[in-house]
Formats: structure tokens, C-alpha cells, sequence
């Protein structure tokens, strides 16, 4: 595995506590499920280098929670994007 798919595969772990933080999820098992991960293979992903999340599980997280593209694949700018709610 490569130093940056190392460093994506931190930022997707790192991002359950982030949105934790946030607010956005509260357990894990629910987080899980939103993005098509296994809460085993999770702590997998916690604990080992040598496994990591597909592109599927990448996807989804960036669809069902706000998380930046740009933070979890390069590292660049927040975690979480701040949504703004527009009165029509």
C-alpha cells in the first residue's frame, strides 16, 4: 500500500470522529452502515496499514455525510463541511 493511500485510509478513519464531534453520528455500527463497512472490518482498518477502504466506501461517505473530497483524498482544508441552511 502506498504512503498516500495510507494517508487517505487515516483521513476515512479519522472522519468517524470527526463527525462524531460533529454531531452528524453517534455509534459506530451506525456509521458503519452508512458507509457500506462491516464495524469488524473497521476496527480492522482501525488497527492494521494493510487494509483499506474501497472506492465505494469512499464514495458513500462523501455522499451521505458532509465530509470534503479534498480533505480525505489530499488532506487539504476541514473534515467537515460547514452546510449552510438558505431560507426560501
Amino acid at each position: 500500500m502506498s504512503a498516500q493511500s495510507i494517508e487517505v485510509k487515516k483521513r476515512f478513519v479519522r472522519s468517524y470522529e470527526e463527525l462524531r464531534y460533529h454531531g452528524y453520528v453517534k455509534y459506530k455500527k451506525d456509521f458503519c452502515e452508512a458507509v457500506g463497512f462491516g464495524v469488524s472490518n473497521f476496527i480492522r482498518l482501525e488497527k492494521s496499514d494493510n487494509y483499506e477502504p474501497g472506492i465505494d466506501n469512499l464514495l458513500r461517505l462523501c455522499t451521505v455525510y458532509p465530509v470534503s473530497t479534498d480533505w480525505l483524498l489530499w488532506g487539504k482544508g476541514e473534515c467537515v463541511i460547514k452546510l449552510l441552511h438558505h431560507q426560501v
